[in-house]
């Protein structure tokens, strides 16, 4: 017989498990006895490595890195301290003092690499900022925007490679000003290794302009898109996605559907599964892709508050669902996404009126088209 048993502790309670392989024979009395006993304690698995980085500390890293940009700029407008502010998250976020730092800023061009700690700092608040004489006369402070201010960031992750107490991880961030909403595109580079201390800091950073391609062809044109807000910008940089394709009605003209439509695909909005519908964004400035992932989840979503006839208030997206324009609960809308083998044509010819939408194959747009 092969099995385990189970042993409950009669002063405590406890329970422990072990493995066993039992012989029995019939002996020369009649009796069965156990002829064979083995027993061990289960196998606990491969020791796993407390030092190795996951995926889940890379994205906290690059969550703290956005929270840092975006504060340090804010205290920097209301006329903080900022410098102060900027020390403490380079101490959390940057591995200087815990071994080598390999840093390329994206606008350093007399100083390419800094290899130090003060010489980051001198990058980040810009050189007048720093004291001592310290700072590096080519910096202009850029997790102050040069002064402007950042009011928002974003991770667009090409890859992230898991490799023990390091980590790599690839792609596209954006940055939005704070003085007219303009969305900056930036390449990066990141490396993560998990410090004696048991926190993962940031030991390679590389940071630069995007290639801008090939200069035109004599009398060709290059366009470029830009994105700009009136009065007071909080642009979320996720809108870098949509581009400034989405769709304009004339005065008096009905909103119609714009050839060319921009869409792009956010690789990392859920697991394994591509997203198409980049395209739109709640009142609070929630991309739509990142919304209402509870719909995959039915089991967790909470019921609807908002009783008929009651105003909407503001919705953050849990559980307080939020709507389309036509009333439809954001949480019973657009699951068809996650079944593309169910989604129908798109019905709407370009430049054609855009009826009012049941949202399942007859597809259905957000404000901005």
């Amino acid at each position: 017989a092969m099995g385990n048993y189970y042993f409950t502790s009669a002063s405590d309670g406890n329970i422990s498990k072990v493995e066993y392989t039992f012989g029995y024979k019939k002996c020369q009395d009649g009796k069965v006895r156990i002829c064979l006993h083995h027993s061990s304690i289960p196998y606990a698995g491969a020791v796993k490595n407390p030092m190795a980085v996951s995926l889940e500390e890379v994205k906290n890293a690059q969550r703290g890195w956005v929270e840092a940009i975006k504060s340090i700029s804010k205290v920097y407008l209301e006329g903080g301290d900022y410098v102060a502010l900027a020390l403490k998250y380079a101490g959390e976020l940057y591995g200087y003092g815990h071994g080598n730092v390999l840093f390329k800023p994206t606008k350093a061009k007399d100083m390419q690499f800094r290899p130090e700690a003060i010489q980051a700092l001198s990058y980040f608040v810009g050189a007048d900022a720093v004291a001592g004489g310290e700072g590096i006369s080519e910096d202009h402070g850029f997790a102050i925007n040069g002064g402007k201010g950042w009011s928002d960031v974003m991770f667009d992750n090409h890859q992230i490679d898991l490799n023990g107490n390091i980590a790599i991880a690839m792609g596209n961030y954006y940055f939005s000003s704070s003085a007219d909403g303009s969305i900056s595109k930036v390449e990066y580079t990141f490396g993560y290794r998990k410090c004696e201390d048991g926190k993962v800091r940031i030991c390679l950073h590389h940071s630069s302009i995007p290639y801008a391609g090939s200069a035109p062809a004599p009398g060709g044109e290059t366009k470029v898109s830009t994105m700009t807000s009136a009065g007071p910008v909080t642009t979320p940089v996720a809108a870098a996605f949509v581009g400034s394709s989405a769709p304009q009605a004339a005065p008096g003209q009905e909103l119609r559907h714009a050839p060319g439509f921009a869409y792009a695909v956010q690789k990392d909005s859920y697991a394994g599964l591509t997203f198409g519908n980049d395209v739109g964004y709640l009142p609070d400035g929630t991309p739509m892709n990142k919304a209402g992932n509870c719909i995959n989840h039915p089991e967790t979503i909470g019921p609807d508050p908002h009783a008929p006839g009651t105003p909407l208030p503001r919705a953050l997206f849990v559980n307080d669902i939020g709507y389309l324009p036509d009333g439809t609960p954001m949480n019973r809308a657009g699951n068809a996404i996650n079944h593309p083998e169910n989604i129908g044509p798109d019905p709407h010819a370009p430049g054609s009126p855009l009826p009012p939408s049941a949202y399942a194959a007859d597809v259905g747009y957000l404000v901005d088209g």
